[in-house]
Formats: C-alpha cells, structure tokens, sequence
C-alpha cells in the first residue's frame, strides 16, 4: 500500500514533520454464523519526515596581498602578517523556513593563533527567499576578550523559502562577505593554519559549515658582511643581504632598514661614500651613534613601490660602500649592520 502527504511548505528545516502510526486489526477465521473468532492488533509502526537541513560553504574572494599565495604550508590560502582575506559564505536552504535565523563567522582567537574580523555585509539574496530582517550585522570580541573582534554575526530574522518541489539552487541562498585580518599576535607564527568557521542558527538548530584555513607566511632576512681592501686606506664594504627560503622565508619583506655603525676607532670619520645602490633603496649617513661615529642606513625608498623596494622571496640586493681606514690598524671588526623589516608594505 502506498500513499503521498505533502508536508506544509512553512514546516522548519531540520525537523520532525508528518509524523504517522500504523496498526494491523485482524480476526482468527472468517465471518461464522456462531460469532466464535478472536480480534488481534498488530504493533504499532511509526515513521517520521525530517525535513532538510541548510547547507553552508565558503569561498576566497581575495587577499590583500597579492604575492603571497598558497603555495606555502597545507591551506589554501595564504597570509603574511597584517594581511587580510576576503570570503564569501553561502548557506543554501531547503523549502520551509527558520526563524530567529542567523548566519555567523567565527574567528579562530587561542593560544594558537588568532584572525580579527574586520568588516563583512550581506551579499546576495536568491530568488525564492525572504528575510524579515536585512541581514543586521553585530561583530564581537567573544572569545579572549582582548579587544580584538573574534565573531561576525548577521541577523536575517525569518527566513522562508518558496516551496517548488525544485532541486535547491542559488536562488534558495542567502551569500555574505567576511573581511578576516592575520593579526601580529605572539601567537601567529610561520605555517600556523588559522581557521574561520561558518555556521547557520535559527530557533530550531543550528548547522556547521566548511572550516575556511588561513596559513601564517613570514619573511626572514639574514645579511651578509664582506669587506675587501685596503687600497690606499680605503676598505669596501659589501652588505648582501637575502630573502632566504632556506632559513623559512615564505613571504616577501617590506620597508626594509639596514643600519650599520662606522666605528671612529677604526674608520676615518666623514669618509663614507656609497659605490653601489640597488633601485628601490636609499642611501645615507648620519653622525652617531658615539663621538665620531658614522651611521650608515640603507633603507626602502618611500617614493617607489614593491617590487622595487622590497626583497622576494631567495632575492639578493647587494650595497656597495667605501670608507677609508685609520692609520695603522692591522685588523678591523666592522660586522653591525642589522636588517629591520616588515612582513606587508
């Protein structure tokens, strides 16, 4: 025996409807004219329609750095230190409705590491769903309470969608964009994978989405000191210095600052004079910081832009300058120069 009920086209999602029982009643024999038989009942059966639940996925949009990927690590995306990622998340509904329903992005914010949430706005609403509330976003510092905004939250009220009898599409979806910032925390270190986890809530229940992962990517610059002469006092002195993968660079380095200090027991002060300059990059001398002292300071041009004045991945940039010696000196110790830079321009 077969039969067809429709369930309401406003039932909840995730929930029990149309719920039935069936009970057999038969007799030990046929209809006797003595009216001797026996009545049975058969157990009950019971069944139950769960209506569907929503369905959640996100997606990158961009990053705000173009250079760094997601050739790195094990996630899909990449991110250098004050970088920030933009998602899209979609929650695809089946017919019926949800009320007090909300979508939400929770930030990955422990002692492994921690994204901020910047910004977000609903994006696109389908065809066959209305919302009683717009999408009102809220943001919060729910979790460590560190003044640091760890949950986007976006209020759609009552959802309902048409009921068709159609397979769910993007007309059935409710999509919103989430702005996620990698914060320069203690926490966040090189290949750390930071998660943002989507989830739908309405009154009835509540359902989990795809975790989006952001990989942690960091430069790390070392230099290198060589100094060859004297000719006729005067000593050149090469600074190379490399965004090195092999000491686990993974992200270019911005806003260089390599400063190294002209000792006036060894070197003639007011001798210093640049040889040889990478574009992209300034040169200049300073008084300090001890008596007689000379400051030399290579630095990222301000008035250029990267590439030229940041340093790639495995990239060399070599400085070249010269500075004569003082007189009689049979050995020199000049090894101070230190690299200073930052993870995005």
């Amino acid at each position: 025996m077969l039969f067809r009920s429709a369930v309401d086209a406003l039932a909840f999602w995730d929930t029990d409807v149309g719920v039935t029982s069936a009970v057999a009643t038969y007799e030990s024999r046929s209809v006797d004219p003595t009216g001797e038989t026996r009545s049975y009942t058969s157990a009950a059966s019971s069944c139950a329609i769960r209506t569907a639940a929503p369905v959640i996925t996100t997606s990158l949009v961009s990053t705000s750095l173009s250079d760094t990927g997601s050739v790195f690590c094990l996630a899909s995306v990449d991110n250098a230190i004050g970088e920030t990622t933009t998602i899209l998340i979609t929650a695809r509904f089946p017919e019926g409705r949800g009320d007090v329903t909300s979508l939400i992005a929770n930030m990955q914010a422990d002692t492994d590491g921690l994204l901020e949430v910047v910004s977000g706005a609903p994006s696109r609403t389908g065809a066959k769903v209305t919302t009683s509330v717009p999408g009102a976003v809220s943001i919060s510092d729910l979790l460590l309470f560190d003044g640091l905004d760890d949950e986007i939250l976006f209020n759609f009220g009552t959802v309902t969608v048409v009921a068709d009898n159609n397979a769910q599409g993007v007309d059935d979806e409710l999509e919103v964009g989430v702005i996620a910032r990698t914060k320069d925390v203690a926490t966040n270190a090189q290949c750390d994978s930071l998660d943002i986890t989507p989830s739908v809530e309405w009154t009835a229940s509540s359902v989990l989405g795809s975790v989006f992962s952001i990989d942690v990517v960091e430069p790390v610059l070392s230099i290198t000191e060589t100094l060859s002469g004297p000719i006729d006092s005067v000593v050149t002195i090469q600074l190379e210095v490399i965004n090195d993968s092999g000491l686990g660079a993974q992200a270019d380095a911005y806003s260089i600052f390599i400063e190294d200090v002209i000792n006036s027991s060894e070197w003639v002060p007011g001798t210093v004079q640049p040889v040889s300059v990478p574009i992209g990059f300034l040169f200049s001398t300073a008084a300090g910081p001890g008596a007689g002292d000379t400051t030399v300071t290579i630095r990222s041009d301000p008035g250029a832009s990267p590439p030229v004045n940041s340093i790639s991945i495995d990239e060399t940039i070599t400085i070249i300058f010269e500075v004569e010696l003082q007189p009689g000196l049979t050995s020199i110790t000049d090894c101070s120069s230190v690299p200073i830079y930052m993870a995005r321009s």
